[in-house]
């Protein structure tokens, strides 16, 4: 939803202060809708093939499976985290191959998704450079 922001008092003098004023708002727009979007989940059921997450669009995923699926990305920048929601469908048993670059962060080994129907697990990332991901299991089984 696009924020509005007034101002009651304030006229630019100059032709260089009004442009300014106007980059200004500009920026400060484009933060309000990052922010918004970084807010926003997308939420995708019965899934098959690949899934990517635009992480332009949002930062919170979830995902109920359909198939086994691999996870993509786009538009990761360095610095964000993130978080994808994984449930198993009525079926249960599916699994994930993620996205590459991730170092996990229990000793480096990839996380056992749970595959009984029905059940939860949460993952975060952070991304540390360019396709290279701290990676970690929020919470498994719920």
């Amino acid at each position: 939803m696009p924020k509005t922001v007034t101002i009651n008092s304030f006229t630019p003098n100059t032709k260089a202060q009004s442009s300014k004023v106007n980059t200004n708002f500009s920026n400060i727009k484009t933060m309000l809708d990052q922010h918004e979007a970084d807010k926003t989940m997308i939420s995708v059921s019965a899934v098959s093939n690949t899934f990517t997450c635009d992480l332009s669009t949002s930062k919170i995923f979830k995902i109920t499976l359909g198939a086994t699926n691999t996870i993509a990305l786009t538009n990761a920048e360095v610095g964000k985290a993130f978080m994808i929601r994984i449930s198993q469908d009525a079926t249960g048993s599916r699994t994930v191959t993620w996205f590459g670059g991730i170092t996990w962060g229990d000793g480096g080994t990839v996380p056992t998704l749970t595959t009984t129907s029905n059940k939860t697990d949460v993952f975060g990332f952070l991304c540390v450079a360019s396709n290279q991901y701290d990676g970690y299991i929020i919470s498994q089984n719920l």
